[in-house]
């Protein structure tokens, strides 16, 4: 289990790896169609924001640690999954967070009896 940690404790140092992540997703919205419309759109760039992430994620593990073995391989695989999934999870986040607008709290006072 020595391994996890050390795999946890390089995710949590590689948030710049997230930061480019959602830096191309930004980079494949601006395509536009002949008419003008985002090419890519939706879950085209989850999955784009989730392979982006996991190819980031296997060359940054790969930089630090060269796998041996077919232990090693397993770890670069979960390396770049949990990169690749943690960059769409906060995509997803980001853009549900700005796709609706909030709504003002309301203030409920009771008729006076």
């Amino acid at each position: 289990m020595g391994w996890l940690m050390d795999l946890l404790k390089e995710v949590a140092t590689g948030s710049p790896v997230v930061i480019l992540v959602l830096a191309v997703v930004q980079w494949f919205k601006l395509f536009k169609t002949k008419d003008g419309n985002q090419l890519i759109t939706g879950n085209g760039l989850l999955i784009i924001s989730l392979l982006v992430g996991l190819a980031l994620g296997i060359l940054l593990h790969m930089a630090t640690v060269m796998p041996v073995g077919y232990s090693g391989w397993i770890q670069l695989v979960i390396a770049g999954l949990i990169y690749g999934l943690v960059a769409s999870g906060v995509f997803d986040v980001i853009k549900a967070a700005s796709s609706t607008p909030p709504t003002p709290p309301t203030l409920y006072i009771p008729p006076k009896s």
